[in-house]
Order: C-alpha cells, then structure tokens, then sequence
C-alpha cells in the first residue's frame, strides 16, 4: 500500500509540476495584448468640433463678405468674436474674446473707430454674463465689475 501512495503522490507532483510549467511557458509564448495607443474618444470629438469651427469660420466669412467673425477654441472653451465694417476712412467694430468657465461666460471687447485716416481703439472692461431665472422667467446676469482688486 505504502509503494502504492507512493507513486500516486509522485504522479500527481509530476502534473502540477508539468501545469504550473507550462503556464508560465504559455505566458512566455503569448504576452498580453498591447494597450491601445488611439486616441480617446473625448480627444477624438474635440478634434472633430475643431475642424467645424474652422469650417463655420470660413464659411461666415465668405457668406457675410468679412462682415463678422467668429474663431471658436472648444479645448480652450472660448471664442473671438468680431462684428464690424468699414476701412481707414470709415469704420467701426465690435470685438472681444470670449471665455467660458463654469456656466460663466468672462468677456473682454474692444471698439475700433477709424475715420478720416485715424483709428482709435476703446478697450470695454472685463464683464462677465451668466444664465438665470427669476419666478421661473430665463434671463442673462450682466456682472460689471466696478472695482476689480486682487491679492
């Protein structure tokens, strides 16, 4: 009986010897399978809002004959917006930079004057607009900053 237990302990240390063996060949024979070096999704539409927003710039341009126009920055959450006509003689725009940040939009305009062969820029200051209701009626929130400080 004793020779009997024997070789059944020496038989089954010999598969688990075999299976641990051979799984460590098989992780040997096939590595794991390469991460994914593409782009993510999120990367993938901002890059594909970027490529509208230049289209839709371009296409504004033509159609309102550079009447007014609109640089969009969907990473940076911001805009250049500008409206105006005119040349050295005679002219008047509307421009600033736009910049969202927590449902808060932070605006920095300027107008540009030109007659006669002068110009004149007007920098506006910093404002900012936000969305809000008031007794269920929507409305935008101007906040003029009258003393800016800061520490």
């Amino acid at each position: 009986m004793t020779t009997a237990r024997l070789v059944l302990v020496l038989v089954l240390a010999l598969l688990l010897s075999t299976r641990l063996a051979g799984a460590e060949t098989y992780d040997g024979r096939w590595p794991e399978v390469p991460a994914d070096r593409s782009l993510s999704l999120g990367e993938r539409v901002m890059d594909q809002l970027t490529a509208f927003a230049i289209r839709l710039d371009r296409e504004l341009d033509v159609l309102t004959v550079d009447l007014v126009s609109i640089q969009l920055d969907p990473r940076g959450r911001g805009c250049r917006l500008r409206v105006g006509a005119g040349d050295q003689r005679l002219g008047l725009s509307v421009a600033g930079d736009v910049h969202v940040e927590d449902g808060t939009a932070q605006i920095h305009a300027r107008l540009d004057f030109a007659l006669a062969g002068r110009a004149m820029q007007l920098r506006l200051p910093r404002f900012e607009m936000a969305a809000t209701s008031y007794r269920g009626e929507r409305g935008v929130e101007v906040r003029l900053p009258l003393l800016r400080r800061s520490f």
